[in-house]
């Protein structure tokens, strides 16, 4: 995915330079995933803990993110 993100918070800490969220970002300018936003849920899987991430991004080839965006 290439973001790094708390473990407790899930809020996003670093969007990396590859990845499929840099990419995401790159084609679509207007919806951003940035800095600041908090990751809820990962294929529908509501996350609670840091391995839910893991393991429900390891088993598919698609994520679908649902975010609670930052208000700057």
């Amino acid at each position: 995915m290439g973001i790094g993100f708390n473990p407790e918070t899930f809020e996003i800490m670093k969007i990396k330079d590859e990845g499929l969220v840099f990419q995401f970002n790159k084609a679509s300018p207007d919806v951003q995933i940035v800095v600041g936003d908090t990751l809820l849920e990962v294929n529908g899987v509501r996350l609670t803990k840091a391995e839910q991430y893991h393991k429900t991004i390891a088993a598919s080839r698609v994520a679908r993110l649902k975010l609670a965006k930052k208000v700057w």
